[in-house]
C-alpha cells in the first residue's frame, strides 16, 4: 500500500511506483539487519520482495525474535517516513542453501492468511504451524470458493458475507494465535 507516497507524482506509472517502493523497503531492511550484524539480500519475485538473511551462529537461538523485532521496526519506519504499509510473511529460519527455498515456501503459506489478517501485520509460519499441531484444519473447500466467487460476481454481497463468516468461523474457531500489528 503505497498510494500516499506518490499522490503528487502523477507522471509515474505503476511499475515505477512499485520499483521505488521496493527500493525503499529493501534499503531500510538492509540497514536494520546490518545493525543486528546480519547479512541481508533482497530478491524481487513477481510482485513481492523476499529477504534472505544470514544469522551469525552465536545468534541463531534468538533469530526468530530478532527478525520479528527488525520487521516491526521496518514497518514502523517505512510507515512513519514514507506512508507505506505492508504485510510481512516470515518463514522459519533454516540452515544451508536448500533451507532458503523451504523458508520461502513457509512464508508463502503464511501469506495466504493475509485474507483474515489485519492490514500491515507480520504473519509468521510458526503461528500457522502451531495452530496446525493444535488441531486446526483448513476448511475452505474449492466448492465453497466457487460459491463465494459466484456471489461476488453476481453482486450478492449479503450471501458472500455469510459464506466468508462461515468459513472463518469453521476454520478459526479452534485456533488461538498471536499476531503482531503495526500500531495506528
Amino acid at each position: 500500500e503505497y498510494t500516499n507516497l506518490f499522490r503528487e507524482e502523477d507522471n509515474m506509472d505503476v511499475l515505477e511506483r512499485y520499483q521505488t517502493t521496493s527500493f525503499i523497503v529493501s534499503n531500510v531492511m538492509e540497514d536494520l539487519t546490518s545493525q543486528q550484524e546480519m547479512d541481508c539480500h533482497s530478491v524481487e519475485l513477481d510482485e513481492l520482495v523476499a529477504f534472505i538473511l544470514s544469522v551469525p551462529p552465536e545468534r541463531r537461538q534468538e533469530a526468530d525474535r530478532i527478525l520479528l523485532d527488525i520487521i516491526q521496526n521496518l514497518q514502523a519506519f517505512i510507515s512513519q517516513n514514507f506512508s507505506i504499509g505492508f504485510t510481512a510473511a516470515v518463514g522459519k529460519a533454516h540452515e544451508q542453501l536448500e533451507g532458503i527455498h523451504i523458508s520461502y515456501l513457509e512464508a508463502m503459506d503464511a501469506l495466504e492468511y493475509q485474507f483474515v489478517a489485519e492490514k500491515h501485520e507480520i504473519l509468521s509460519y510458526r503461528d500457522i504451524e502451531h495452530a496446525a499441531t493444535e488441531g486446526y484444519r483448513y476448511t475452505y473447500s474449492l466448492d465453497m470458493e466457487y460459491k463465494l466467487l459466484n456471489c461476488i460476481r453476481s453482486g450478492n454481497g449479503e450471501r458472500a458475507k455469510e459464506i466468508i463468516e462461515n468459513v472463518l468461523e469453521e476454520s478459526l474457531s479452534a485456533v488461538s494465535y498471536t499476531h503482531l500489528t503495526l500500531p495506528t
